[in-house]
C-alpha cells in the first residue's frame, strides 16, 4: 500500500486551531489584563470533527467494498486511526494523572490504584462511551468521540458510498443538528451527560457527517477547469471563512454564537417541574 501524502493546507489549519483551543484553555479561568482571547475557542474542536469526516471519506474512497470485508475494512481504519495518535495520547495521559496527583497531594496507593483502574476507559479512549471513571486529561474528550463515531460512520460510509453521501450523511446532519438547536441552544459542552449520551457525542456525528458531505462536494468541484481568476476567488473565500472563525473565536464566546438563545427544555424535565410545581 502506498503511503498517503499528506495534505499541508489542512495540517496548517489544524495547527491554527490547535493554537486557539489551547489559548481557550489557558486562559478559561484567568484573564489576562481584563482580556479573555480566544473565549470561544471550544468551537475550534467542531472543526476537527469536520477534518476528521472529511479525511474518512477519502480514505473510504480508495477501499472496494466486498461481500465479507466490512468488518476487517473498518478495523484496519480504525487501528490506524489509534496507533497514529495513541503514543502521544498515552504520555499525555500519564503525564496528567501526575500532574493531577500533585496538585492534590494524593499519594495514597490505594488511591492511585482505584483512579487508575477507574480512568482505564478514559485510557482505552473509550471515555465518551459513558464508561468514565476518574478523568486525567478532560481536554482530550473529543477523541474517544471521534474514534467511536468512526465505528459506526465508516462501515455505512464504505457500504453505501452513494446512498450516504446523498442521504444518510445530510439526514445524521440535519437531524442531530435540530435537535440539539432545540434541546440545548448550541454545539457547546462535549462533557456534558444528557441521560444516555454526551453532548459531544452529537456533534461527532453531526459534524463528521458534514466533513463526508464536504470532501463528496470538493470531488465535485474539482471535475472541472477553472480560470485562474476563478480559482484566486476560491481561495479567497476559504481563507476568509478560516480568519471570520478565528475573528468570531477571539472575541465571542460560544453562548452568542448559539443556535438559538434560550434552549428548548427536554419534555422529562418539563414533566418533573410540573410535578414538583403541583405538590
Amino acid at each position: 500500500m502506498q503511503a498517503q501524502k499528506r495534505n499541508g493546507a489542512i495540517d496548517f489549519w489544524k495547527f491554527i486551531f490547535s493554537l486557539v483551543i489551547v489559548c481557550f484553555h489557558t486562559f478559561h479561568y484567568e484573564s489576562l489584563n481584563g482580556m479573555q482571547p480566544f473565549k470561544g475557542g471550544n468551537s475550534a474542536v467542531e472543526f476537527f470533527f469536520l477534518v476528521s469526516g472529511f479525511l474518512m471519506a477519502q480514505s473510504a474512497s480508495r477501499v472496494s467494498y466486498t461481500e465479507g470485508s466490512l468488518g476487517k475494512e473498518t478495523a484496519r481504519f480504525i487501528s490506524r486511526k489509534i496507533n497514529g495518535l495513541y503514543p502521544e495520547f498515552a504520555v499525555a495521559w500519564i503525564m496528567a494523572f501526575i500532574v493531577m496527583h500533585l496538585s492534590a497531594r494524593s499519594w495514597a496507593v490505594t488511591t492511585l490504584i482505584k483512579d487508575f483502574l477507574t480512568g482505564i476507559w478514559e485510557l482505552c479512549l473509550l471515555r465518551m462511551s459513558g464508561l468514565a471513571g476518574y478523568r486525567a486529561n478532560v481536554v482530550t474528550w473529543y477523541i474517544s468521540a471521534m474514534i467511536l463515531a468512526m465505528l459506526i460512520l465508516y462501515p455505512l460510509l464504505i457500504k453505501y458510498k452513494d446512498t450516504f453521501f446523498v442521504i444518510i450523511a445530510p439526514c445524521i446532519s440535519l437531524f442531530l443538528l435540530g435537535y440539539m438547536y432545540q434541546a440545548f441552544g448550541n454545539m457547546g459542552g462535549g462533557t456534558v451527560w444528557e441521560g444516555f449520551y454526551y453532548r459531544g457525542m452529537i456533534s461527532a456525528f453531526a459534524d463528521m457527517s458534514l466533513g463526508c458531505i464536504s470532501w463528496k462536494m470538493c470531488q465535485a468541484i474539482r471535475q472541472y477547469d477553472y480560470t485562474k481568476l476563478a480559482r484566486i476567488f476560491f481561495s479567497a473565500i476559504e481563507l476568509g471563512g478560516y480568519l471570520f472563525c478565528i475573528y468570531w473565536m477571539f472575541g465571542h464566546s460560544s453562548s452568542n454564537m448559539s443556535l438559538n438563545k434560550i434552549a428548548a427544555r427536554w419534555p422529562a424535565r418539563a414533566v418533573a417541574q410540573f410535578l414538583r410545581s403541583s405538590k
